[in-house]
């Protein structure tokens, strides 16, 4: 399955919705994708959409982790919105559902 992502800008939230199978080989299009959302100057937020994830692996939960420190560095959050039960399931079994305020 591919991965795709596709980000818009909603006032100074940057949304990213995500499509296909989150893993070692899509997070490299993931971290570029919210880095540069980082990169606007007036964003605040970044909404992550996990609607369209079928899958995710240890690979896509560290770079959720790397877009997160980095989103905080800039005193920025990151939450998670339309998370399937699999992936909140992964995300409460590393216990970082928390970090994310992720939910379905």
């Amino acid at each position: 399955m591919t991965f795709k992502t596709i980000a818009a800008v909603d006032r100074q939230t940057a949304k990213i919705n995500l499509h296909g199978t989150f893993d070692f080989s899509s997070g490299p299009q993931f971290l570029q994708c919210g880095e540069a959302a980082l990169a606007a100057p007036h964003i605040s937020d970044i909404e992550i959409d996990m609607g369209g994830v079928r899958s995710m692996d240890s690979s896509a939960l560290d770079a959720l982790l790397t877009l997160r420190e980095k989103a905080s560095s800039h005193n920025r959050t990151v939450t998670l919105v339309g998370c399937r039960r699999s992936v909140l399931h992964l995300l409460e079994a590393a216990n970082l559902e928390p970090l994310f305020a992720a939910n379905a």
